[in-house]
């Protein structure tokens, strides 16, 4: 199966076919419906405000797994999957700023977290825009 993504570099379009095995695009969707809803087996009390499939970039490698958004936190849990399977946490008082990044260079799915002190976080999520305003409304509301 293959998708077409489109991007604009000055004011000409860019077509870019990504193909990928029969089945890749289904298997990320039923993870997606899979995990949806388990919640944070870490911290079961934590006000989980957003959560969503997610890889998180250390290195080179893109690692997947799940982000959460609560109410004091942002944590990242790898799957096991992964051969550097580990759990982020960044907390909310620590962001000093959140930003969108082009994935690659031109895969608008980047989500770039950096803290107050210099640490720089990037993900790649569905639907950054959202996780951007709920991000910054959850800092807003724990001050």
């Amino acid at each position: 199966m293959c998708v077409i993504i489109i991007t604009l570099s000055g004011y000409s379009p860019i077509f870019i076919l990504v193909c990928a095995p029969k089945g890749a695009w289904e298997f990320v969707f039923m993870q997606s419906k899979k995990f949806k809803g388990k919640g944070l087996a870490i911290n079961v009390e934590k006000n989980i405000i957003m959560e969503d499939v997610a890889n998180h970039f250390m290195g080179t490698e893109s690692v997947g797994g799940w982000l959460y958004l609560t109410s004091e936190e942002i944590v990242f849990k790898s799957h096991n999957m992964n051969n550097q399977k580990h759990e982020t946490v960044i907390s909310l008082k620590q962001i000093a700023e959140v930003k969108t990044v082009l994935t690659a260079g031109f895969v608008p799915n980047g989500l770039k977290i950096i803290t107050i002190s210099g640490i720089v976080e990037k993900f790649v999520v569905n639907k950054r825009k959202i996780w951007i305003q709920k991000i910054n409304a959850a800092i807003l509301s724990s001050c």
